[in-house]
């Protein structure tokens, strides 16, 4: 009995293991890169002179909770040069809103890389979330993990450890 307990212990390392490695931070970015690159290849041809055009038309989608619009509109606007890490941060909001989570999350990754110390830990923060909330577990621990070294937040720890844990094991089919 012994013996098959270590063996137990040992799969539930390898796998524990197996999952901390499955995600790490160039995945999240990597995604966060592709949607910016599909923003700007679809404004492409776009007059530049609209992007105040479309920062207005995003706004006022917004103010009638037209969440799709108002992510259209502004995702336009950065494509044609208005990217900054208040646009990123705004379009983050409207496509969690949307029910875009993924992509919510890639916006808001994209205004984290703009900023530096508690405010860049604070905006990977809200990555962290919505990977959480997206499902994505092994992603969500990385980015708290790089969040949480440029600004405390026990509730997050705490969720990152939650996560951790409930990563740790999984069931795994098997036959003897």
């Amino acid at each position: 009995m012994t013996s098959l307990r270590r063996v137990v212990v040992a799969l539930a390392l390898i796998l524990w293991a197996g999952t901390a490695a499955a995600a790490d931070i160039s995945d999240i970015e990597n995604r966060a890169n592709a949607y910016r690159d599909s923003i700007i290849t679809a404004a492409q041809g776009a007059d530049p002179q609209l992007t105040g055009l479309r920062l207005s038309e995003a706004a006022a989608a917004e103010q009638q909770a037209r969440w799709n619009e108002a992510s259209s509109k502004l995702r336009q606007a950065i494509g044609m040069g208005a990217e900054d890490a208040a646009a990123w941060q705004k379009l983050s909001e409207y496509e969690e809103k949307s029910g875009d989570l993924a992509d919510a999350a890639s916006a808001a990754y994209l205004s984290a890389r703009i900023q530096a110390g508690d405010s860049r830990g604070k905006a990977l923060l809200r990555v962290a979330t919505l990977l959480d909330h997206a499902g994505e577990p092994d992603q969500a621990v990385v980015v708290y993990e790089a969040a949480l070294k440029l600004t405390w937040d026990s509730d997050a720890n705490d969720r990152m450890e939650q996560l951790r844990q409930s990563q740790a094991f999984h069931a795994v089919p098997h036959r003897l």
